[in-house]
């Protein structure tokens, strides 16, 4: 939060900044909820139908509750809330990927997530429309107590046209000042566009599907995507495991060095009647053509990882968009 001292007002009744006080202020460092996405700011995680979103998005909420290390999430420093807003799955699916998150914790991690500053809210049956005084209030509100704000997904968040400009600056319009108000991280998951879908450009800040707008008027930007058929053949993975890898990056950072991207494995529930799966964090080494396929799991991370039941296809199939 910026420091008042350093402000004066205008004849125009806005504020602006002294210099002079600015210049002998040292300011408070920058809050980093993620590696790149600074507190009070807008930002997205965009990627393909089946690329694990709305997984690494409770992985990373979980994270920053002091769950498992995903991808370098701040640990809560504060006792604001981690509020998820599922607006899309229905509640029974969202159970399940809950429950096999949770199962994949270890005793400590468990009783930090449960705490009840993660927050995960079932909203697909509700009316969610910003556009919508009563929504915008209620979001308002969940600001004010969160220090992270998870929409899931964005093409929920409104009734407007996601190619129009004028609509999208609309709408982020709205998202900015919330979390500016209320120094709230806002993070919406969002769609890939085809393209960069099939041709594997996933990297590209311009891989976000709609205007522009929903990318050059936020701050930060992350994707998933699946491992694709040459990452596969670098890594030396085969192709009966290729799409049970996916890659967590960041494509656009406004306020930070680009954090270096993380491939994950992931893991069916052990239990045949969990229908979920974890994101394990593992370490990919380039491969020569003759040798085995290796991928070690990250030595920060040890989750339940079980390779071999029953439910392994059906999870990832089955549950692949969630």
């Amino acid at each position: 939060m910026t420091n008042n001292n350093i402000l004066e007002k205008s004849a125009s009744g806005w504020n602006y900044f002294n210099i002079d006080a600015v210049s002998k202020t040292t300011p408070e460092p920058l809050d980093f909820v993620l590696p790149g996405f600074v507190s009070g700011t807008v930002g997205s995680l965009v990627g393909a139908g089946g690329a694990s979103k709305s997984a690494m998005a409770l992985a990373i909420a979980g994270e920053i509750c002091g769950g498992s290390e995903t991808v370098g999430a701040k640990l809560n420093p504060t006792e604001k809330a981690v509020s998820v807003l599922v607006l899309e799955d229905p509640a029974l699916a969202t159970q399940h990927r809950i429950d096999s998150y949770f199962h994949s914790l270890n005793e400590v991690q468990k009783k930090s997530v449960a705490d009840g500053r993660l927050q995960i809210m079932p909203l697909a049956s509700q009316t969610f429309n910003i556009e919508n005084s009563a929504t915008l209030e209620k979001l308002e509100q969940i600001a004010s107590y969160s220090r992270l704000i998870i929409l899931d997904t964005f093409k929920k968040v409104h009734n407007l046209n996601e190619n129009d400009s004028g609509d999208m600056g609309i709408v982020l319009d709205k998202l900015l000042k919330i979390a500016d108000k209320n120094n709230c991280a806002i993070l919406f998951l969002h769609h890939m566009n085809k393209g960069s879908a099939v041709n594997d450009t996933a990297g590209e800040q311009q891989s976000s599907r709609g205007s522009s707008v929903l990318v050059d008027n936020i701050r930060f930007q992350a994707y998933m995507k699946t491992m694709s058929v040459k990452d596969a053949n670098d890594y030396g993975i085969s192709e009966e495991d290729r799409k049970r890898f996916v890659q967590y990056g960041v494509s656009k950072v406004n306020l930070a060095m680009h954090p270096e991207p993380i491939w994950f494995k992931r893991v069916s529930d052990p239990r045949p009647e969990i229908y979920g799966y974890t994101l394990q964090r593992v370490e990919l080494e380039k491969k020569n053509k003759k040798e085995k396929p290796v991928a070690k799991p990250a030595k920060a991370r040890k989750p339940v990882a079980v390779e071999n039941n029953n439910n392994m296809e059906s999870s990832n199939e089955k549950f692949a968009d969630f």
